[in-house]
């Protein structure tokens, strides 16, 4: 037969360094210690990987984007024969 406990121990703290100020003190230095950095900069260096995901939706989208606009100027270069919306090496560059 297992033995039953009869009664919560009391647990009593007599540590100075263990007082409530001092404890909510060291969670305020924890919290601030492994929050997240704010900016770009923050944004920029975070290593969650649902971050990392949402960071890489954005470069992705962004990159999308502008090969969609380069992809315009070549069309609004090659709608019309002779049209001189960009230059030769302008067009050149795009293309590459």
């Amino acid at each position: 037969m297992t033995p039953q406990l009869t009664g919560l121990a009391e647990v009593r703290v007599e540590d100075p360094r263990l007082t409530s100020e001092a404890l909510e003190r060291e969670e305020r230095q924890l919290h601030e210690t492994w929050r997240y950095a704010r900016g770009f900069i923050g944004w920029c260096s975070e290593v969650d990987h649902k971050r990392i995901g949402r960071r890489f939706l954005v470069t992705a989208f962004v990159w999308f984007a502008l090969g969609g606009v380069l992809a315009a100027l070549m069309r609004i270069q090659l709608a019309r024969a002779d049209n001189t919306f960009l230059t030769a090496d302008l067009y050149n560059q795009i293309f590459t």
